[in-house]
């Protein structure tokens, strides 16, 4: 998950005594899942809040692409900015009112999907 380049998370969890890799992925993998679930919930509540879930499409591109794992990685957290333009594509969207009626939950590789054929 840190494909040689996850420095930033690696050394704040080594810091505080986490050194084992899989723990370290696993509490990031955690954070990420538990951060975006809460994110869905809370559009729940609004009407006015969309959720684009990005989790997993940046591997998703990578196979799409035939690209070794990592090579739309910037570092362990940010996508390089062919990710970012399909990802702004979907906000793009959701800004300029073209969206199935009722939906505000957006899985950016179902949107890929769709899109790409």
């Amino acid at each position: 998950m840190f494909m040689q380049n996850g420095i930033r998370l690696k050394k704040s969890l080594e810091s505080l005594g986490i050194t084992d890799q899989y723990m370290q992925e696993s509490i990031v993998m955690a954070l990420i899942f538990d951060f975006n679930e809460m994110l869905i919930e809370l559009g729940k509540e609004y009407e006015n809040i969309y959720h684009v879930d990005v989790r997993g499409f940046t591997s998703y591109m990578e196979i799409y692409h035939d690209e070794n794992p990592g090579s739309f990685w910037y570092d362990e957290l940010h996508p390089t900015n062919q990710v970012f333009a399909k990802i702004a594509e979907q906000y793009v969207a959701i800004i300029n009112n073209k969206l199935p009626k009722g939906k505000r939950v957006f899985r950016m590789i179902d949107y890929f999907d769709e899109n790409s054929r």
